[in-house]
């Protein structure tokens, strides 16, 4: 989306809802413009084919009927109906170009999100939740898109024809047609004083249903508490209040939107008649030259000018609910843009798998602080286990490593180098991370192997799934390698899912491999069995085992336990934070 399509703040102005929407899409329209070309062109050929039969019932009626020439009536007869079943083709036809605009033009959103979605810093995750980000990606921009669909190319559509519509009223009776207009203009003035009351209200219920959901989703989540202190009659009264307020307020922005549609329902009727009542008055009296057939066309032409403007106010309405959809839409696109990535210079090179924590604080969202002046340092090549409870920031301890997440002061040191100074592209390429519940993707045994690095073959990969030992548990599968992971039907034991994420996280050969409790919940001996297959193929690289098992610890080099600091303990041991850290060889 480019800065100046956000969506105004204001959409209380008469149309400006089909605006926003449009441009919403602009970008995408703009790749387009072939699709976007054959459907204005489209427009204006239904318009010109619907022109035939109001134009051909004037002469039927003053030509052909009078003169009593049946071959004549029958062959204006033809040429109308030739020209409706004409009309329909165009019709689909437009209706086809319109579903393809749509179509490209969402997915065209879906792809940018999706990609920028893939490049957001990791805080982006802990503020939006996957259930939140689904919602929006696939609710709110099908809304979108939806409302794209139905009613801003199709009030572009009603729009083009109305104006050619008029444009030719003119020509058949200027007289007329100017005392058509009139009415026109007072039918689109009453849909625009109109529509600020119906916003007005339909806004207002918005705010008290939400405040009803709000207090259901209260009193769902608190049952328990609910009935343990006996408050059931408290917010049952609450929530009659609440409903009541809400009841009232749909009723009257109801009514506002019904009694307003009903108005401009009443005035299209209006509208319709007039050709009548004028065309007749001015026929008693000859004036303008205003013939039965001339009435007869504007009356044809009336009826679909006075829908129009009445879908057009409609279409304006209906977006308003179609504006929060965007807000959100763009919010996700706008929220921690993706940064450039620089290219990779000499210096920025990292001289070793040196890691190094100086002085390093951070504090929790809630105010919680995890560490409080933390210094260690891990050796290139060394297994070092972090242990600590559970709560005391060892998983944070991982994601500050990894760059995921950035101290509130300190610094932490790769190789001699600030790990900010480093691409964050880059410095990734030095670690793999296996998480205590790794995720499996919806791909082949292969694939999600063979996506932790994209330098890979055959070889290597058999050659890895052999030192796992785990080509016996590929081979059982319906597929072997090929099988696809997380499917109905499918079902890995926690260590063969551990064993695969495993191979997934050593097939790029990594400097530094992270682990976070990634043998919690398997049995002893294949825990066992997993450490021996790590150890023997991480002899010279750096292991960093989060852990909370003594078991997984002690096969490590050296332990650093991360522990509560006592009150008043003011010394500061050799690693120290807050929990304070100590090491155990």
């Amino acid at each position: 989306m480019e800065k100046n399509d956000k969506p105004d703040k204001n959409p209380d102005k008469f149309l400006r809802s089909l605006v926003q929407v449009a441009l919403f899409f602009k970008s995408e329209l703009a790749c387009q413009k072939r699709s976007v070309a054959f459907f204005l062109i489209l427009c204006v050929a239904v318009s010109l084919v619907d022109f035939i039969c109001p134009l051909l019932t004037e002469q039927l009626i003053d030509i052909a009927v009078p003169s009593k020439d049946l071959s004549l009536v029958l062959w204006y007869s033809a040429i109308i109906i030739g020209s409706l079943v004409v009309a329909y083709g165009l019709n689909l036809a437009v209706i086809r170009y319109a579903v393809i605009l749509k179509e490209k033009a969402v997915y065209g959103i879906s792809k940018k999100l999706i990609r920028q979605i893939l490049a957001k810093d990791p805080a982006f995750f802990y503020q939006y939740n996957s259930a939140d980000i689904l919602t929006r990606f696939a609710n709110d921009l099908s809304r979108i898109g939806d409302f794209f669909y139905d009613y801003v190319l199709f009030s572009v559509f009603y729009f083009i024809i109305s104006v050619l519509f008029i444009t030719w009223l003119y020509y058949l009776n200027w007289i007329l047609a100017a005392c058509i207009c009139i009415f026109l203009a007072i039918h689109v003035l009453v849909a625009y004083v109109m529509y600020r009351p119906i916003i007005r209200n339909a806004r207002e219920a918005q705010v008290k249903n939400s405040s009803q959901n709000e207090l259901i989703l209260d009193i769902l989540h608190g049952e328990t508490e609910i009935k343990v202190y006996q408050q059931e009659s408290a917010f049952f009264d609450r929530y009659k209040q609440k409903g009541k307020e809400f009841c009232d307020s749909q009723i009257r922005a109801m009514w506002v939107r019904e009694a307003s549609w009903s108005t401009l329902d009443r005035l299209s009727r209006i509208t319709n008649v007039m050709p009548i009542i004028l065309g007749s008055v001015f026929i008693c009296y000859a004036v303008a030259g205003i013939t039965v057939g001339v009435m007869v066309a504007f009356i044809q032409i009336m009826y679909y000018c006075s829908r129009y403007v009445s879908f057009i106010a409609y279409s304006s309405l209906r977006g308003l609910f179609t504006m929060a959809s965007i807000e959100r839409v763009n919010e996700l696109l706008t929220a921690y843009p993706q940064k450039e990535l620089p290219p990779v210079t000499v210096e920025e090179t990292p001289d070793s798998a040196d890691i190094e924590f100086r002085d390093v604080t951070f504090t929790y969202p809630s105010g919680k602080k995890i560490f409080d002046h933390l210094d260690l340092s891990i050796r290139s090549g060394e297994k070092v286990a972090i242990m600590a409870p559970s709560g005391f920031g060892k998983t944070t301890f991982a994601r500050l490593l990894l760059g995921l997440s950035d101290p509130d002061s300190g610094e932490i040191f790769f190789g001699g180098k600030e790990i900010h100074t480093i691409p964050h592209h880059f410095y990734l390429s030095f670690f793999s991370y296996v998480r205590q519940d790794s995720y499996l993707f919806r791909l082949s045994v292969q694939d999600n192997i063979e996506m932790g690095w994209h330098m890979h073959d055959d070889l290597s990969f058999n050659t890895l799934i052999d030192q796992l030992h785990i080509r016996a548990i590929i081979d059982a599968l319906p597929e072997k390698a090929d099988t696809v992971l997380n499917v109905e039907g499918l079902s890995l034991s926690k260590g063969q899912q551990q064993r695969i994420a495993l191979a997934r996280a050593l097939i790029r050969d990594p400097q530094v491999l992270v682990v976070d409790e990634f043998t919690s919940g398997l049995d002893r001996v294949t825990e066992e069995q997993i450490l021996d297959d790590l150890l023997g193929l991480m002899k010279h690289q750096t292991i960093v085992c989060i852990t909370h098992s003594p078991n997984v610890a002690k096969r490590m080099d050296r332990t650093i336990m991360l522990h509560a600091r006592e009150d008043g303990d003011t010394g500061k041991e050799p690693v120290t934070g807050f929990p304070g850290a100590t090491h155990q060889q």
